[in-house]
């Protein structure tokens, strides 16, 4: 597989969502709209929209359904071209039911990538856990129960349905939908559904036995035995209903209660995995509120809901002491036990300091606010994540007395982000970097020497008589020229090198910490060595023949000969210029 074949196979088959686009600019060079030019499949997984209905249209004017919400993408996505520059941002899509949080940055003239992760099950659990932590041994809100049914699942309509204590007979306690009109129109036509005690059904239990989420293919095939069917017609066909599923809430075995879910037609079950999270947490909710109604909030969370939570969850009090630690903290930590993990001061301990974990801890409970933030961790036991953490402050009797924390780990999506965004800045035919390096990652590393007062150097490199190679032996030949000479080049370079292929044949070649300009000296000497000399090659009839190659390099140093990527490649070229000028075949640097 050829390295082009390679880099479309890994962008399609990336758990990160990509898209490149073409900008639409108006007569005043602002950025309207934009072209779909490739997705992958996390892209159409993520957002709904299939590649072959997409590519080539223009977002706002053909795909969009709201306008002015599409027009709100494109002037977001227009900062990449007038900052010039990555931009990052959170989007809810109404119409997908789901947060987006989206990096873009430009590629080229009027074209840019955006990458796209579903953030909708951190924002959501985030949400349901703070939801059923606050009201832990309250009175149930059903109506705020009934709205995230609708909200996660995306059924236009959700009745929420409790069980009486024998398990059988069951009330509707909430219907949840647009502007309320399901429970509306219910009035209307005189069968008030809200509040209505249902005898046992037999035939509904058996339909529904044994699985969370049962569908029905109408309204009707539901209630075919409570509701008259004169108004369950009624009520599907005002409403254009189709698919109807009931999601059962449990606790150890015993049904809690369910929700009725109504789609519309065209509209399908979203968030599926989510959902059955949220089904599993409420009937811990509903079982813990009957039996431990004198529990407070936080105590409820910490015995009930943290423990068996997907993320790392711990509890801490206003001096930093470890109060409760979930077993999934434990695992994302490596710890050996909740003992060992509790001896750690969060406030205190250097590891946390040092990666801002506790100046952020600090300031949720000195402002009373919740923050959330994102951080590379290795702990003690030799685990690293990167870790998305949620703090929030708990409160007694009016006064912050803690915080509550949970951990995400979020290392594979940031390692797919990390791998996607390396294929974008290297150069597909040499593997070195392409010129976006010389934006991205030189001035970190020239920035990182200005702080620690160290001395780096930069090379400009050209093969000599290039455009001869290519005219006499093919640009196959030169292509296979440019792969061995910058192969060559690498087996030289330590890890904080870097080598840029700036034009054809042009190469920058930049040394990390050097200490002093003769250490360079020897250093371009060697690598000049390397690279000139005889090639062999093969012809397209599987001959060897043999090139000589000879290359001329110039030298500048940071910070003699200037402070910025600019300047020093403006020294650096000048260097080069004297090597050429002395007969090429040669290596310049000015002591």
């Amino acid at each position: 597989m050829d390295l082009e074949k390679l880099y479309a196979e890994s962008i399609k088959n990336a758990q990160c969502a990509y898209a490149y686009h073409k900008a639409v600019f108006d007569d005043n060079g602002a950025m309207t709209d934009y072209i779909f030019l490739d997705v992958n499949k996390a892209f159409e997984e993520i957002t709904g929209l299939k590649k072959e209905n997409i590519i080539g249209r223009r977002f706002v004017r053909d795909i969009i359904g709201d306008k002015v919400h599409g027009s709100s993408w494109a002037k977001t996505y227009g900062r990449v071209f007038s900052e010039n520059k990555k931009i990052e941002f959170e989007e809810y899509s109404e119409e997908n039911r789901k947060y987006f949080s989206v990096r873009a940055f430009p590629t080229e003239k009027n074209r840019f990538v955006s990458l796209v992760i579903d953030k909708t099950f951190e924002k959501k659990l985030q949400e349901i856990f703070k939801y059923l932590i606050d009201n832990m041994g309250d009175h149930i809100d059903y109506d705020s129960i009934a709205k995230f049914a609708c909200d996660i699942s995306g059924a236009d309509y959700a009745a929420f349905n409790l069980f009486d204590k024998n398990g059988l007979d069951f009330t509707t306690v909430s219907i949840q939908g647009v502007n309320n009109k399901f429970k509306n129109v219910s009035k209307f036509l005189g069968f008030d559904i809200v509040g209505k005690r249902w005898p046992y059904d037999p035939i509904k239990e058996e339909r529904t036995k044994g699985r969370d989420i049962t569908f029905f293919e109408s309204l009707y095939d539901l209630s075919e035995n409570k509701i008259p069917k004169e108004i369950a017609l009624h009520i599907q066909n005002a409403f254009k209903i189709s698919v109807v599923a009931v999601a059962k809430i449990r606790k150890d075995g015993k049904d809690l209660g369910d929700f009725t879910l109504i789609f519309k037609k065209g509209n399908i079950l979203k968030n599926e995995e989510l959902f059955l999270l949220f089904l599993s947490q409420l009937g811990l909710f509903i079982e813990k509120n009957r039996l431990a109604a004198e529990l407070s909030a936080n105590q409820k969370m910490f015995y009930a809901l943290a423990e068996y939570a997907p993320v790392g969850f711990l509890s801490c009090n206003t001096k930093g002491s470890i109060t409760y630690a979930n077993k999934r903290l434990i695992e994302l930590m490596g710890s050996p036990s909740f003992e060992v993990t509790q001896k750690i001061n969060l406030l205190e301990f250097v590891n946390l300091r040092e990666c801002g974990f506790s100046e952020k801890l600090e300031e949720c409970m000195a402002q009373d606010k919740v923050i959330e933030y994102e951080f590379p961790y290795k702990s003690i036991w030799g685990r690293f994540n990167w870790l998305k953490a949620y703090f929030t402050p708990v409160r007694e009797n009016g006064l912050v007395a803690g915080s509550n924390i949970v951990l995400d780990d979020i290392t594979e999506k940031k390692m797919s982000e990390y791998d996607l965004k390396e294929k974008v800045f290297r150069d597909p035919l040499t593997k070195t970097y392409n010129r976006h390096a010389l934006d991205n990652k030189l001035p970190d590393r020239i920035n990182e020497m200005k702080i620690k007062g160290l001395i780096s150097c930069i090379a400009l490199l050209d093969i000599d008589n290039f455009k001869d190679i290519n005219d006499n032996f093919g640009h196959k030949a030169g292509d296979c020229v440019l792969k061995y000479l910058t192969t060559r080049i690498k087996k030289e370079l330590r890890e904080d090198d870097l080598l840029i292929r700036t034009g054809g044949d042009e190469f920058l070649i930049y040394l990390h910490n050097i200490r002093d300009v003769k250490n360079a000296s020897k250093f371009i000497g060697r690598i000049f060595e390397k690279i000139s000399g005889s090639y062999r090659l093969i012809n397209e009839n599987d001959q060897p023949y043999k090139l000589d190659v000879r290359c001329s390099i110039g030298a500048s140093f940071f910070p003699r000969d200037g402070e910025s990527v600019e300047s020093l490649m403006a020294k650096a070229d000048a260097a080069l210029y004297k090597a050429k000028k002395n007969g090429k075949s040669n290596y310049f640097i000015e002591y």
